[in-house]
């Protein structure tokens, strides 16, 4: 509701600052480059949903565009095909994002500033060393662009103003995006994802239990290093060595003084036999 009610605010202001702005072709002037962003701002704002940040949308759309111009006028491919070959390199772009914030758990604003970086280096030299400049010219040229122009670039005449088609794309693909998050399980999933406590609760996830089952695998991980039971208490984020008691007599069913034991005979016997089994390769080297 916040930003509804600045937009508005915002509206309104400049309603009152100039005439132009409120009359229908200042508002199809102002709504075609909204339209545009605000594409793009959809996926953008899934990914702050669930606790995330791209900042590479914005760079990705000049590749996936020098990506199909460069396909269409300089190799000749039909634009179609073009087309889904841009859209799979921006899928694999979003992936690879993703792949790398999952495994080396670093922010995504600092891997999407990298692949953004990545992307502005490869947009102009790429472009420069396949087609010699860097600007791409004679798209529309090619067979099917006036057909694909008419659906994604073509206006629409409403009182008196031209209207771009896409604002209404903008419209359809937001009312796609509020279904998904408000009526599916991804929606749930995202909401869980960005710290929303119910939408946790409703993919099955009570937070609260998950944050428990965390901080013991944590503790029940670091066992065997552990110096001291409170030592290893406070360093698994529990509130003092009871407090761990009662996790690993609910969670494992044994104290943690014997899980301790346990732990660290099971790390003796596995050096045990690792070094057991080295043994036999050294004495049958030396017969």
């Amino acid at each position: 509701m916040g930003a509804i009610a600045a937009a508005i605010a915002v509206g309104l202001f400049f309603s009152l600052q100039s005439s132009v702005f409120r009359s229908p072709n200042g508002i199809a002037n102002w709504l075609d480059p909204a339209a545009t962003l605000g594409i793009m701002a959809v996926a953008v704002a899934l990914l702050m949903i669930g606790g995330e940040f791209d900042l590479s949308a914005g760079v990705v759309t000049g590749t996936t565009g020098l990506t199909t111009a460069i396909l269409v006028t300089s190799l000749g491919w039909n634009i179609f095909v073009a087309l889904i070959i841009s859209l799979v390199v921006a899928l694999a772009i979003g992936f690879f994002n993703g792949y790398m914030v999952v495994t080396t758990r670093l922010p995504s604003l600092i891997i999407t500033l990298a692949m953004f970086l990545f992307l502005r280096g490869v947009n102009l030299g790429g472009t420069k060393l396949l087609v010699g400049t860097t600007q791409v010219s004679g798209v529309s040229e090619s067979p099917g662009y006036d057909f694909l122009h008419t659906i994604f670039g073509s206006t629409i005449s409403l009182a008196g103003a031209e209207f771009s088609i896409s604002i209404l794309w903008w419209i359809v693909i937001t009312a796609v995006a509020a279904y998904v998050l408000q009526r599916t399980r991804v929606g749930n999933w995202i909401f869980a994802v960005g710290g929303d406590e119910t939408a946790a609760r409703n993919v099955g996830v009570p937070p609260r239990h998950y944050l428990r089952l965390l901080r013991f695998q944590r503790a029940f991980e670091q066992v065997p290093e552990a110096a001291s039971l409170a030592d290893h208490a406070a360093a698994s984020g529990f509130a003092d060595q009871a407090h761990m008691a009662r996790a690993f007599r609910e969670m494992a069913g044994v104290p943690a003084k014997q899980a301790r034991r346990t732990a660290k005979g099971r790390a003796n016997a596995d050096f045990s036999s690792s070094d057991s089994t080295r043994r036999p390769c050294v004495a049958s080297r030396s017969g």
